[in-house]
């Protein structure tokens, strides 16, 4: 029986479903980073499909283990999607924040500094708090952060998924 790598298969299709979401969100205008409009919405349907993603991916290696499945092997396979996931993710981030809008940090930084305005901070408060800011708003940066951000969400879900998704290979056999 050929092994199949589902973590493989189900990180290189829930990355690509959330860099196609991500796309069709900014084409339509239903979301703007920048003003943090929608981003609700983004983050509730982002969730479901990454723990698709992952809990699909439990699954299949469950059924391919004979219907059983450790805790371990599950997060196992959950984490390496998650990886997968969120290395895809960062690409996307870094290629969309570098080429596709490099407009957005700047609106960011426009929208910040108008926030921090109406909270009533002095000047020299906003150009301290902005230049804090300047150093984790590049391309590279907010790139690396979502990566970790991602991997962290993934290894929670993972363990979730792997805990519903556990069932004792010795019984599973039996059944079989």
């Amino acid at each position: 029986m050929e092994k199949k790598n589902h973590a493989l298969k189900y990180g290189l299709l829930g990355g690509l479903l959330l860099v196609v979401f991500s796309l069709l969100l900014d084409l339509t205008g239903l979301t703007d980073p920048a003003a943090q409009k929608g981003s609700w919405i983004a983050s509730v349907v982002s969730l479901a499909i990454f723990f698709w993603a992952l809990y699909s991916a439990i699954r299949s290696e469950r059924e391919d283990l004979g219907g059983g499945i450790t805790f371990g092997q599950g997060f196992k396979v959950g984490l390496l999607a998650a990886l997968i996931i969120a290395l895809i993710s960062g690409v996307y981030m870094y290629v969309y924040m570098a080429f596709i809008n490099p407009d957005m940090v700047d609106q960011i930084r426009e929208m910040t500094m108008e926030k921090l305005a109406a909270q009533g901070l002095s000047d020299e408060q906003i150009e301290s708090q902005m230049q804090i800011m300047g150093k984790m708003m590049s391309p590279g940066m907010m790139t690396i952060w979502g990566f970790i951000g991602n991997f962290i969400l993934g290894a929670i879900v993972a363990v979730v998924a792997s805990a519903i998704l556990k069932k004792d290979p010795s019984n599973s056999l039996d059944a079989a």
